[in-house]
């Protein structure tokens, strides 16, 4: 099962969202990261990072404060704001080892499946 969900969107998608999570309890997470265009002179928009969180445990996953939001003014050339946000999660998997094979490489269907344990 895949879902694509843009929580930013709208109050439906991130209720959606929060029903999903709490009846799975692990989850590979993909986030890609791009500089939104602001005019018609910045576009195509284009990914300039991506990172992949490979079977988070959500029972193990803890929440961490974060800093407020700053304001950055004058990003980009046409000058719009856009926030700095970080946020963390720790994950204290018991798993981890039984998933270190699995981090860094594409499995197939059947891999995923039985667990990642074929090449």
């Amino acid at each position: 099962l895949e879902i694509d969900v843009d929580i930013g969107s709208s109050a439906i998608a991130s209720a959606i969202l929060h029903l999903a999570l709490g009846a799975v309890t692990s989850v590979t997470i993909d986030m890609g990261f791009l500089v939104e265009s602001q005019s018609e002179e910045e576009l195509p928009e284009r990914l300039f990072g991506a990172v992949r969180i490979a079977q988070m445990e959500m029972g193990a996953a803890k929440y961490v404060e974060t800093a407020p939001d700053d304001v950055v003014p004058d990003a980009g050339r046409a000058g719009a704001g856009f926030r700095v946000h970080s946020a963390k999660v720790a994950n204290d998997s018991r798993h981890q080892e039984r998933a270190a094979g699995k981090v860094g490489r594409s499995m197939s269907c059947q891999e995923r499946g039985s667990g990642g344990g074929g090449k």
